[in-house]
């Protein structure tokens, strides 16, 4: 049996599964940047170090007292379900690229003519990924920056053709290992010129590894696009359809500053809306007019702000669908 619907809050950042909550504190999530002094400067809040041996003792040195002060957790005058309070870490091993929006040339990656330096950034990123997972415990989400993997990964995910061969492998060894150890992980989003193809794998990598009882795989959608909607309803048929298990991580916007605006909703008020509606569906299994015939599937979902209204409707939405049965 899979499970059927798991839910999951980042607001400093909570996560709530059926009646236990786990908590992801906003300041508590840490990546590794391996690039440049200069570059890394002004993300020092949300790196754990200038170098990958620092990650063990970082890790281990996390407090998280702060996550026990959250209201809604343990509030004397709650008659809902009652949760359990559970810790957790997000650690991702990430490589930042931007491209430009409007550079829409297409991209010839049929020819297979790369460098070995190309090549080695692939096994380089995966043994660096792969090393950041084994600092993670089961029930701990791992982020996979898949444009990290270098030009191989990124020219397939511009033209929207399938992974190569390299990074299916790699992507690969990483969900068995991530499903090996209790851990999850997620895709991190991309810019919508990447966002496209990235989804078509996303799908096809929780096809494969999101079979059994334990959901491995998430994918990341951004409320702040127009046509995130129907994207998340397309995911919701064919995991219906084809019988997996949906994970989503549900964020507003990643990359606003290079995007072509025409796709982003032209106002807050739009965002909020859009995100709430993707929110509102999951959590209450409702299913889109192109699935209404098929039955919902097992689904999962990590709901990522910082917005506190979201957060409150969301758990509040989520006990309420409890209390019904």
């Amino acid at each position: 049996m899979l499970p059927q619907s798991t839910f999951s809050v980042r607001l400093q950042v909570a996560s709530v599964r059926r009646k236990s909550l786990q908590v992801y504190p906003k300041y508590k999530s840490y990546h590794y940047e391996p690039i440049t002094k200069s570059e890394i400067k002004p993300y020092q809040q949300f790196t754990n170090g200038k170098v990958t041996n620092k990650s063990p003792a970082t890790v281990s040195s996390l407090d998280f007292s702060d996550a026990l002060q959250i209201p809604y957790v343990a509030s004397p005058n709650h008659t809902g379900p009652s949760w359990d309070l559970k810790i957790g870490v997000i650690l991702g091993y990430f490589k930042e690229i931007v491209l430009d929006p409007k550079d829409q040339s297409p991209r010839d990656t049929s020819s297979g003519n790369y460098s070995d330096q190309c090549y080695e950034m692939i096994e380089e990123w995966k043994e660096g990924t792969l090393k950041t997972l084994r600092m993670l415990e089961p029930g701990d989400f791992l982020a996979v920056k898949l444009t990290g993997a270098g030009p191989i990964s990124v020219d397939a995910m511009a033209a929207r053709r399938p992974m190569s061969e390299v990074v299916a492998k790699a992507v690969d060894k990483i969900c068995v290992a991530t499903a090996q150890q209790g851990s999850r992980l997620w895709l991190d989003a991309e810019q919508q010129v990447l966002q496209p193809g990235l989804d078509k794998w996303a799908i096809e990598m929780m096809l494969t590894h999101n079979r059994s009882e334990t959901l491995v795989v998430y994918n990341t959608i951004q409320g702040y696009f127009k046509g995130s909607k129907a994207n998340v309803d397309d995911h919701i048929k064919l995991a219906a359809q084809e019988r997996w298990s949906l994970g989503i991580k549900l964020v507003r916007r990643a990359y606003i500053e290079h995007e072509n605006c025409a796709l982003i909703h032209d106002t807050k008020e739009e965002t909020d809306l859009s995100y709430g509606m993707i929110a509102d569906m999951l959590l209450c299994r409702r299913l889109p007019a192109k699935a209404e015939n098929l039955q919902f599937p097992a689904a999962a979902l990590f709901l990522a702000t910082h917005n506190a209204a979201s957060t409150a409707k969301a758990i509040t939405t989520h006990q309420e669908h409890l209390l019904e049965g």
